[in-house]
């Protein structure tokens, strides 16, 4: 297999990132349909061209063909952390180490960039996901927060909030 690359996103990702990360959010969070998008952060392609302006969104380019993104943002009420998500890989690619490259990419960005804390939410029901997160070392805030837009979804939905010391 080819090297996974981590590259910064530019604007002519913008439809390929829309749709990796609805299409993963819409399988894993087991939400079906169009109407799951409307009700998401990303519920349209105009809606990640700002991280993309900012230069807050990395890609996973494998074979020419980009397999996985990452988003993140200095968080307002806390300089020392670094805040991230989506963090997500295509459906045929998972399994193959792309996300842990992810996150350990991101962990070297907060690290350069002076930062202290990850920070990151997972929707209640991932448990699997949730497990995976702790065992690198997140650990629950206690925080929680609803989902965007309840209405789109097919089953009770919640933020749970999750830190890691650097």
């Amino acid at each position: 297999m080819s090297e996974v690359v981590i590259e910064l996103a530019c604007l002519d990702d913008a439809e390929i990132l829309y749709n990796l990360i609805n299409d993963v959010y819409l399988i894993e969070n087991g939400n079906t349909g169009e109407q799951f998008k409307t009700g998401t952060r990303y519920h349209s392609i105009d809606s990640i061209i700002a991280p993309l302006n900012t230069k807050n969104v990395y890609k996973a380019v494998l074979n020419n063909i980009i397999v996985g993104v990452i988003v993140w943002e200095i968080e307002e009420n806390n300089e020392k952390s670094l805040f991230f998500g989506p963090l997500g890989v295509s459906k045929t690619h998972q399994g193959l180490g792309i996300g842990t490259k992810l996150m350990k990419f991101i962990e070297e960005l907060a690290k350069e960039k002076n930062k202290t804390q990850l920070n990151m939410c997972v929707v209640n029901h991932r448990t699997s996901l949730i497990k995976s997160y702790e065992k690198i070392g997140f650990i629950a805030t206690g925080v929680t927060e609803p989902y965007y837009e309840p209405q789109y979804l097919t089953r009770d939905s919640t933020f749970l909030f999750f830190s890691k010391p650097l």
